[in-house]
C-alpha cells in the first residue's frame, strides 16, 4: 500500500488572549445591532433621537438661515456631501454666509459614534480615534457643537443666538418634553447648547443613522 502523504500543519501567528477578547466583543457588538437585540428599527426613535433629527434638519440654525447638518451630511448619500460636482473637484462645501467655504469635505457621521477616543498608537506611530478629519474633540456631542459656531459652516455668533432659534422652532414642545421646559426658558445658553449637541448626538448614534444594513453586516448576522 502507497504511503499516504500528510502536509506539515500551517504555522499562525500567534493571537494575544487580549486581541481575542477584543474580536470576541465586537462580533457580539455587531450581532446586538444587526440582530436588533435593542428592538428598535430605523424609524422607531426614541424622544430625544427625534429630537436631534429635528435639529439636524432644521435649515433656520444657520446664519443666514438655510444651511442644517443635512445640508453637507445628507442620509441618502451616506450622511456625507451629496453634491458630486463638489466631490469630485474642491471636496469643500459652502457655509451660510455667501462666499464663505468650509476648509475640508465634509466626512461621514454614519458610525462616527464608534470611533474611540483620540489616542496616539506608538506601534504604528499615528494618532486613531476622535471626530472631525483631525480627530480634534472626542465625542459626538463636541463634534455637533462645531459647525454651528463655524463661521465658515453655519455661522452663528454665539450659543445663546442658537438657543434662542430653538426656543422660537415648531419642535419647541418635544424639546421641553426631552430636557424640561426650564432648559430654555432659563438664561443659562451654555447648558442649553449642551443638550441641543447631546441631541444631535443621540440621533447620530441612532440606528437611523448606523442601520447595519451591508451585506457584510447581514452575513454577521
Amino acid at each position: 500500500m502507497a504511503a499516504i502523504s500528510i502536509p506539515p500543519p500551517v504555522l499562525c501567528r500567534r493571537v494575544s488572549p487580549r486581541s481575542l477578547r477584543l474580536f470576541h466583543w465586537l462580533l457580539i457588538l455587531m450581532a446586538v445591532e444587526v440582530c436588533g437585540v435593542i428592538d428598535l428599527a430605523a424609524g422607531e426613535l426614541s424622544p430625544v433621537e427625534q429630537l436631534g433629527k429635528q435639529l439636524f434638519f432644521d435649515t433656520k440654525l444657520s446664519s443666514p438661515p438655510g444651511q442644517s447638518c443635512a445640508t453637507c451630511h445628507a442620509p441618502e448619500v451616506g450622511f456625507t456631501g451629496p453634491d458630486s460636482a463638489i466631490n469630485q473637484s474642491s471636496g469643500v462645501y459652502p457655509g451660510a454666509a455667501p462666499g464663505r467655504f468650509g476648509n475640508r469635505k465634509p466626512p461621514t457621521v454614519a458610525y462616527a459614534s464608534f470611533s474611540p477616543k483620540r489616542t496616539y498608537n506608538a506601534h504604528d506611530h499615528v494618532y486613531v480615534g476622535g471626530q472631525f478629519w483631525d480627530g480634534r474633540v472626542d465625542t459626538l456631542v463636541e463634534q455637533a457643537k462645531g459647525p454651528f459656531l463655524n463661521s465658515l459652516e453655519m455661522n452663528n455668533a454665539s450659543a445663546a443666538e442658537v438657543v434662542d432659534k430653538v426656543r422660537n422652532a415648531e419642535y419647541r414642545a418635544l424639546f421641553d418634553r426631552v430636557y424640561g421646559a426650564q432648559t430654555l426658558a432659563s438664561s443659562d445658553a451654555t447648558r442649553a447648547f449642551d443638550q441641543i449637541a447631546r441631541a444631535i448626538a443621540a440621533y447620530e448614534a441612532s440606528r437611523a443613522v448606523h442601520s447595519f444594513a451591508s451585506k457584510y453586516a447581514l452575513y454577521l448576522a
